[in-house]
């Protein structure tokens, strides 16, 4: 998907690809949806993905939720990852929605439980949609996924959220 743009995902061994060559005149972004369905457990407050890239800025992982119109995506734009792997922490709560390269401001919050899917992007458009747009050269990419963890808070403990509050003064 994505214009002019070609994509695809490869899964080799221990690792998923996501890769392809990227067009920007009239356009901008290529983008796959992952497997068949994504489900969630409510409570997961956090993604946790370990991947690695070609270095380029835009990349995103996308997610799709039950309680929005079909179009609709969740994104959150990944840090610029290197050839090493690292892990990248992804609170659903910063995940931005977009219809089309729009934000979608009245869109509900993203909530574990209402995941659907998942996908890829790269995008010189900024997260959620609007008119920046970053500057990504057009060619071929790649980003390489090793593992995809979902997680509670870590103000979460036994499926109860807990926050550390100062012991009160006596002045």
């Amino acid at each position: 998907m994505g214009g002019a743009s070609q994509s695809r995902v490869v899964f080799s061994g221990d690792e998923t690809s996501f890769e392809g060559t990227l067009i920007v005149e009239g356009g901008g972004f290529a983008s796959a949806r992952l497997g068949p369905e994504l489900q969630l457990q409510r409570g997961v407050e956090v993604l946790v993905l370990e991947a690695s890239s070609d270095g380029r800025l835009g990349y995103k992982l996308t997610l799709t939720s039950a309680a929005t119109p079909d179009g609709v995506s969740y994104q959150f734009t990944l840090p610029q990852l290197g050839e090493k792997r690292e892990k990248v922490r992804m609170p659903l709560d910063q995940f931005k929605p977009s219809y089309r390269g729009r934000a979608v401001p009245d869109a509900p919050p993203l909530r574990a439980a209402e995941v659907q899917g998942m996908g890829l992007m790269l995008s010189r458009y900024e997260g959620g949609g609007g008119e920046g747009k970053q500057p990504i050269a057009p060619g071929d990419f790649w980003l390489r996924l090793r593992r995809l963890e979902a997680t509670e808070s870590e103000l979460t403990l036994n499926g109860r959220r807990w926050v550390q509050c100062d012991a009160p003064t006596n002045e």
